[in-house]
């Protein structure tokens, strides 16, 4: 193997590494004002060396010990969830896949359903060979079948699609019984802003804050076990300064107090892509 093969090698097996690290430091939403003052945080201890990197295929659960401020602590099993491919190959002509896709997803095949959905996505930004516009306007139809069939993507994503409305909100609650950590940071926003119909159109930074902080604890938890989340971990810490900005001496220990009930009351807690 010549000396610029090997060169070549090195560069796309680090390319490949960054991009899985700017994965699984990808931000996320941040509360929807600014902070009035900081509040402390208990970010833990940087990992020491030899800590695996996070994990990018499925993996057992893990025990993770979650503690909070007042020295409370919980103990929460956390799994590693990731989206399955699509059950037919990319290579083949969109027709082709729309296709089979679309019988998969009329039996009941909820990953079948969410690829449809992004394969019909694309046909509706880029037309595609033998599928019709009225085809790919179908698009949103598949990612709620799929959503609704148990897919953890598309459950997700059809969240994302309800928007700050009730029904968005009602989407993420259940994706949070169900133990789904991402759901965590939509509530706290949608509670910023008064989206939930037991706010009468108030924002409560209270509960907005109590979620933020179970967020910040059940990640930094998990987070503390890896390597090369250092940024992820920083964000992490930010938005719940600006989350603890929003609120008094008093609202704060409410919020604490009120996430600890959130998470003891939640046995499905936690799983995700983190």
């Amino acid at each position: 193997m010549t000396v610029s093969r090997i060169f070549l090698l090195v560069l796309a097996g680090a390319a490949v590494a960054a991009a899985v690290v700017a994965w699984w430091n990808r931000d996320e939403d941040a509360p929807s004002r600014e902070p009035a003052a900081p509040v402390a945080a208990q970010p833990a201890e940087p990992p020491p060396a030899g800590k695996p990197e996070l994990p990018v295929a499925p993996t057992a659960e893990d025990t993770v010990f979650v503690r909070f401020e007042d020295g409370t602590e919980l103990t929460i099993r956390v799994g590693f969830v990731f989206p399955l491919p699509s059950p037919v190959s990319t290579r083949l002509p969109a027709h082709e896949q729309h296709a089979t896709l679309r019988r998969l997803a009329e039996a009941g095949d909820a990953v079948a359903a969410r690829a449809l959905h992004e394969l019909l996505s694309r046909c509706m930004a880029t037309s595609c060979e033998g599928v019709t516009p009225a085809q790919a306007s179908e698009a949103l139809d598949w990612l709620e079948r799929a959503a609704r069939g148990g897919d953890y993507v598309a459950a997700q994503r059809w969240a994302d699609h309800l928007g700050d409305s009730q029904e968005g909100f009602e989407a993420w609650e259940a994706l949070w019984r169900d133990g789904d950590v991402q759901a965590l940071g939509r509530l706290a926003r949608h509670y910023e802003r008064g989206v939930p119909a037991s706010t009468g159109g108030q924002p409560d930074l209270v509960r907005a804050h109590a979620y933020r902080l179970v967020e910040a604890q059940v990640r930094e938890a998990v987070y503390s076990q890896y390597q090369g989340l250092d940024a992820a971990r920083a964000r992490l810490s930010d938005r719940l300064r600006a989350s603890g900005g929003l609120v008094n001496p008093q609202q704060d220990a409410e919020a604490q107090a009120l996430a600890k009930e959130i998470l003891a009351g939640n046995p499905n807690c936690c799983r995700g892509s983190w």
